[in-house]
């Protein structure tokens, strides 16, 4: 699975921080796969009012021979202590070059009965990215040097995890920030024992690490993330455990249905 779709730079200054645009790493080759996970709720703060949380996310990820296509759609249903359930999700078509150079998406996001839709591309020849809100608004959004797409940047975690690295940071575009684009600060755990608690059998066998994630937007003047993940990455890209830390709450997906696809 590739990052985001929905604050970590502690080390920053103790030499363990190393930006993806750096050294050229190589990781194993990314499986095409389908997957469905099932999200509960795992940790509710004090006085938050969230009595339980509930859903499920469908991701799928396919060789198109000169890209990637991807697609999610998620659901998930909260239960107030005072004010009964509330409904939020999303749903994410796109395709990304395999050179990481161009991307374009089409995203639905899902408030109570209020359903917002933008659709756009981006090229990192012209650093550029040109999006339409609902198909009335429209505009563009200029990309920061270093900046990678999502397939892109599932990539280099997995590359620097193969290569011991400890942090990473590098801007991420994958249309889901609005008008923004997120900074995104990545800590690489130790290497998960193979075969420990697997999933699906067709992960076994594999190399995963336990990786911690926060998102920053860029044009925020907050200093706490905008969201916080944490999961299990396999080196060929499928996450297992993922966790959503909306600040008040975390919800955990744990993976339920696993089916490799084939290559082009």
């Amino acid at each position: 699975m590739t990052f985001r779709q929905t604050a970590l730079a502690a080390l920053l200054g103790l030499g363990f921080f190393a930006p993806l645009q750096a050294a050229p790493l190589q990781a194993a080759p990314l499986q095409p796969h389908t997957a469905t996970y099932e999200f509960t709720l795992i940790r509710s703060a004090a006085g938050s009012g969230v009595a339980n949380a509930a859903g499920r996310m469908t991701y799928r990820l396919e060789d198109a021979c000169r890209g990637w296509n991807a697609g999610q759609k998620a659901t998930i249903t909260m239960e107030l202590a005072q004010a009964g359930s509330y409904t939020f999700g999303w749903s994410l078509e796109s395709w990304e070059s395999k050179d990481g150079q161009d991307y374009r998406f089409f995203i639905k996001h899902l408030t109570g009965n209020e359903v917002e839709e933008s659709s756009g591309t981006a090229s990192l020849a012209t650093q550029s990215a040109s999006v339409s809100e609902g198909g009335a608004e429209s505009y563009d959004l200029a990309l920061p040097k270093g900046t990678l797409f999502p397939v892109a940047y599932t990539e280099k975690a997995i590359a620097a995890a193969e290569g011991g690295q400890v942090m990473l940071a590098a801007p991420l575009y994958d249309g889901g920030a609005e008008d923004d684009i997120y900074e995104v600060s990545m800590i690489m755990g130790k290497e998960i024992p193979v075969d420990s608690d697997l999933a699906s059998e067709a992960l076994s066998g594999l190399k995963s690490w336990q990786v911690r994630a926060a998102f920053f937007k860029q044009q925020s003047d907050q200093s706490a993330p905008d969201q916080e993940q944490a999961f299990r990455l396999f080196e060929n890209g499928v996450i297992d455990r993922l966790q959503l830390d909306m600040g008040d709450f975390v919800i955990e997906g744990r993976l339920k249905e696993f089916e490799p696809l084939p290559g082009c």
